[in-house]
């Protein structure tokens, strides 16, 4: 994905300050599902000046901060809105249900879940 970026543990909390609305994958690139899930990732297109920002995080790398999140399948998608975790979502699914998801979380009142 164009505007995915690799999110290690240390820079997390001012990733998550980029922009109101982001979603994060973590994945494991050794894992069969995560490699499968990498197309429709590359299919998530979040276009320039959009108030969304994608990120993917290696558990391998970052084991911590997939343990800190209670990942324990890959992929698993978190979408966070104004730094709050309102989405954490295991198992691969495609570019449009990612859409939908982000628009949910868009349209919801902060304290309320997608």
């Amino acid at each position: 994905m164009s505007y995915s970026t690799l999110v290690r543990a240390p820079d997390f909390s001012a990733f998550l300050g980029r922009s109101p609305v982001v979603v994060i994958a973590f994945t494991d690139q050794g894992s069969p599902a995560s490699r499968t899930f990498e197309d429709e990732w590359d299919g998530f297109v979040i276009e320039p000046g959009d108030d969304v920002v994608a990120g993917v995080v290696d558990i391998r790398r970052d084991v911590e901060l997939a343990r800190d999140f209670g990942i324990d399948a890959v992929p698993t998608v978190a979408i966070f809105r104004e730094r709050q975790l309102v989405s954490l979502l295991p198992g691969a699914m495609p570019t449009e249900v990612l859409h939908a998801l982000v628009d949910a979380v868009r349209r919801a009142p902060l304290d309320q879940r997608a």
